[in-house]
Order: C-alpha cells, then sequence, then structure tokens
C-alpha cells in the first residue's frame, strides 16, 4: 500500500522511503448473534480452507444450538464439507 507516485519541486527528484517487505495479512472471524459477536479469532495470514476448517470446529460451532442460521459468503475456502458437517452436527 506504498504510493508509487508523488510531488516534487519541477527538476527535483522524489525521493521517499517505504517499508521493506514484511507485509501481513490479518483476518478476523466472528460470529454476529442479535447484536452481540461470539467466537472471534484472529489469524496472522490470510485465511485458507485449513484455518476456516480449524475455525468452524473449534471456535464457531460450540457457540451453536440448533435453529442458528449461518451465512457465509462465496469465497472458495468456505465451500469446505468438513466446516459443514461440524456445523450440521450442531443442528445449524
Amino acid at each position: 500500500m506504498t504510493r508509487l507516485r508523488g510531488l516534487s519541486p519541477r527538476g527535483e527528484r522524489l525521493v521517499a522511503d517505504a517499508p521493506l517487505g514484511h507485509w501481513r495479512t490479518p483476518t478476523f472471524m466472528a460470529g454476529l448473534r442479535n447484536g452481540v459477536m461470539t467466537a472471534p479469532w484472529v489469524l496472522e495470514k490470510g485465511m485458507d480452507r485449513q484455518a476456516f476448517d480449524i475455525c468452524a470446529e473449534i471456535q464457531l460451532a460450540p457457540t451453536l444450538v440448533g435453529g442458528h442460521v449461518v451465512t457465509l459468503d462465496n469465497l472458495v475456502v468456505h465451500r469446505s464439507q468438513r466446516a459443514a458437517q461440524s456445523l450440521k452436527a450442531r443442528r445449524a
């Protein structure tokens, strides 16, 4: 997210510093239920299927009871059979 262009006086070269590529992509997941956040989970990397499965099994599923609805977007990692089974086991 470093700017690629900038302004400098005419005829002078623009000199600027940029951080040295230690970029992190934190991911935050949580359940929202009637204005109450449940099962918050933060990763220090982007979401992948393995992380989503673990989050669904360990964090989210234990907070669910029969009749709760879980809504996901169309991210590829959300199409996990393992996570779906853990949520169905809780009758969500």
